[in-house]
């Protein structure tokens, strides 16, 4: 069952981000919390760059959404 959930990696800190992608692995995007107000998204973004590059920094900002929304 956990093998079909995607997590939010909306989170401020690199070592919650690195355990949210233990735990999900490539399930994992980069979320806005709508229609909630994100208080910093900018530290998201941070935590995603301090934490993956390249083509795992892709799929979590974009790759992810594009996948489940079939774009």
């Amino acid at each position: 069952m956990l093998g079909r959930l995607y997590l939010d990696a909306i989170t401020y800190h690199p070592r919650s981000l690195a355990a949210a992608i233990d735990l999900a692995g490539g399930k994992l995007a980069f979320g806005t919390d709508h229609p909630f107000d994100v208080a910093d998204p900018e530290g998201g973004l941070a935590a995603i760059d301090a934490t993956l590059d390249g083509a795992d920094r892709e799929r979590v900002v974009a790759g992810t959404a594009r996948e489940l929304f079939g774009m």
